[in-house]
């Protein structure tokens, strides 16, 4: 056998083997099936439900560009706007992470959301509820109050769907909060919201709401056990005929942003041992939208609208109210535009101008709610802060009681507290260092380089000696 001094590309042809074994070994852990792309997402109208839409059609067309999949066709909707919660769910499969870079509403009055998302080209098949799980991973997690009045004629048991909704939300790692058991703390605030006319942000406060929870279900199951049917002396089937409609309220401002209201359902349960026991698996079926003829999925729609909505929230900012006694209708135009142009608000909406009493202007912004204060301090002089939480901020003008220096500026003094939530999520935004692999493929090729240099090295001085 001849050796490397013989034969001149032995030599490097060893270098260029080690190269190649170095880049096989490594193939299972490269990064050649996630690709990065930037797409964007567009929905017309204002609000959650408009938000929602934009940022789930850039998510869908990161996913076709990156993965080349088409997840409206893929999953059978034939209307987007209706079924976007679907869109959205099946989407965080193929995502390993992404970032918003932009969002705006514009005076065509269309959202426009920009994302950069890492898509992964094959996506497991995964249910409703493992994909909500993923997602509370990348999110923080919002806290859930439920309370369904339920009543199923003939049948003595209660509680069903409200049982369901808790099992469904701990199974995907949601916070659930009993209110029951809490005394509240939020009446001095919920007396003060009234005064000021807030009266749906006052009947939430009163019930303790607001500093419980991040999102009340709310909803009503009625239904009638008809009896039970046997055929040819089978076991009997026990029929029962119910209809659910549920509704997730945001606490802390109480609007509610979503509703589901679907058709009616009949169930027959067999092999029951009482009715009670097929009372509960009728209500499963309901919630679940399982077994032959059920037409509703009402529980995991709600849970996947609920999770779209705290999504875009973390991710898009959220909508924060000023209020502001003693507004004049110029500041608060000023306000408006000064505020519109600034990068992390996407809209701005002038809701009352009242220069006797108190003015109202909803934000939309990804500023947490101490610098939006101290913007808003500064584009309207003569105002002071005067209470701040996460989603509401009240201003009063300066020569109301004499102020630090720290307030005056939107600062808290240092006998005040000012509640900060980041609204904007950092947990999914895509690493930009190479990792471990990433460097030792690198070294492979390199490895590789140097083989065929060598090689070509030899082989012209073996030219050269044979003359």
């Amino acid at each position: 056998m001849q050796n490397s001094k013989n034969n001149p590309l032995a030599a490097g042809a060893k270098v260029i083997l080690l190269g190649v074994l170095i880049m096989l070994a490594l193939a299972p852990q490269s990064h050649s099936q996630v690709v990065i792309v930037d797409a964007e997402g567009r929905a017309a109208g204002e609000g959650s439900a408009a938000r929602a839409e934009a940022l789930t059609d850039a998510l869908r067309e990161a996913v076709r560009m990156g993965a080349g999949v088409d997840l409206v066709s893929q999953s059978q909707i034939t209307n987007f706007t209706m079924d976007f919660d679907r869109v959205f769910a099946k989407a965080s499969g193929y995502l390993k992470s992404y970032k918003v870079t932009s969002v705006k509403l514009g005076e065509d009055g269309i959202y426009r959301v920009n994302v950069r998302a890492e898509v992964t080209k094959v996506a497991p098949e995964v249910s409703d509820h493992l994909t909500l799980q993923m997602t509370t991973r990348l999110k923080q997690t919002p806290r859930i109050s439920i309370h369904i009045n339920e009543t199923i004629k003939g049948a003595a048991a209660s509680g069903l769907a409200a049982d369901w909704l808790q099992n469904a939300a701990r199974g995907v790692g949601l916070q659930v909060v009993d209110l029951s058991k809490s005394q509240g703390v939020g009446n001095a605030l919920a007396k003060r919201a009234a005064i000021l006319g807030r009266e749906m942000e006052s009947a939430v406060r009163s019930q303790g709401v607001m500093d419980q929870c991040d999102y009340l279900i709310e909803g009503t199951l009625v239904g009638d056990y008809t009896g039970a049917q046997s055929l040819y002396g089978a076991a009997p089937r026990h029929k029962f005929s119910l209809a659910v409609n549920l509704k997730v309220i945001d606490a802390a401002t109480g609007s509610v942003v979503v509703i589901d209201n679907p058709p009616s359902l009949d169930v027959l349960i067999p092999n029951a041992q009482s009715v009670d026991v097929a009372a509960r698996e009728a209500v499963r079926r309901l919630m679940e939208g399982d077994g032959p003829g059920a037409k509703s999925e009402s529980g995991w729609k709600i849970m996947r609208r609920l999770f779209v909505h705290w999504t875009t929230e973390m991710d898009l900012g959220t909508t924060v109210r000023l209020d502001l006694t003693g507004l004049t209708l110029e500041t608060a135009q000023k306000l408006r535009d000064d505020l519109t142009q600034e990068e992390m608000v996407s809209a701005v909406w002038i809701r009352s101008v009242d220069t006797a009493a108190v003015s109202i202007i909803d934000v939309e912004t990804r500023l947490d709610t101490t610098n939006l204060a101290q913007r808003v301090v500064k584009i309207a002089a003569g105002f002071q802060l005067d209470r701040s939480a996460a989603r509401y901020i009240s201003f009063i003008p300066s020569k109301i009681s004499p102020v630090s220096p720290a307030i005056s500026a939107g600062l808290p003094a240092p006998s005040q507290s000012i509640p900060v939530v980041a609204t904007l999520a950092v947990a999914n935004q895509p690493s930009t260092q190479p990792d471990s692999s990433t460097t030792i493929l690198l070294a492979a090729g390199l490895l590789i380089i140097v083989g065929l240099i060598v090689a070509i090295f030899l082989l012209l001085k073996r030219g050269n000696q044979a003359k």
